[in-house]
């Protein structure tokens, strides 16, 4: 059974740093998989929430960008050059639009949602990384709820998960986990769980 640790619930204490707006930075111990659930103060049109895995000088990040029509998604591997990145869209695991791949160098865009995230995941598996927003946002378990999303390639589904895999990049296991956004952010549930070696 596969050991979960807890680190914190309730409400994060964000402080400016390096001029990006208010940051909150967790501890993640080189946590092979994390969970974070939250809720964020409404963005103003252009700002950016932003969630970064490892090292302000490398890391991977996920941005959601306020537009007029929603919130614009993209992956960026700040000071890292990944092999290829796979998008995928998803409703209740199952594919919503067919997915894009990007070979190294691109830009990243996933789309546009019209509602943001309300949670985002991460699991690292012998150095590839699957990063995920999450769109659920009734919590009743009663079934998914999801957003209308437009993907990169103008196609417009409803969504549940827009999935990040990436592929051949250097680097373990993260200590930190940061979020970074102009407004507020309440964390309701956050854990990580060790590093797991899956041999082929």
């Amino acid at each position: 059974m596969r050991r979960v640790l807890v680190f914190f619930t309730g409400m994060l204490c964000l402080a400016s740093c390096d001029g990006l707006g208010p940051v909150a930075q967790s501890d993640a111990q080189a946590s092979a998989s994390g969970d974070v659930l939250y809720r964020l103060a409404p963005l103003a049109l252009g700002e950016t929430f932003s969630v970064a895995l490892g090292a302000a000088e490398r890391a991977l990040g996920l941005h959601s960008t306020r537009h007029r029509a929603g919130y614009a998604l993209s992956f960026v591997p700040d000071g890292l050059d990944p092999d290829s990145v796979v998008v995928r869209y998803l409703f209740d695991g199952r594919e919503a639009a067919p997915a894009v791949t990007y070979a190294g160098g691109a830009a990243y865009e996933a789309g546009e949602s019209e509602e943001g995230p309300d949670s985002w995941h991460y699991v690292w598996i012998n150095g590839d990384w699957v990063l995920t927003k999450d769109y659920r946002q009734d919590g009743s378990g009663e079934g998914p709820a999801s957003t209308a999303f437009t993907t990169s390639a103008g196609q417009r589904v409803a969504v549940t998960d827009v999935v990040f895999e990436v592929y051949g990049i250097d680097m373990a296991p993260p200590d930190t986990v940061r979020f970074a956004t102009p407004r507020g952010i309440t964390v309701t549930y956050q854990s990580f769980s060790r590093p797991q070696t899956v041999v082929d």
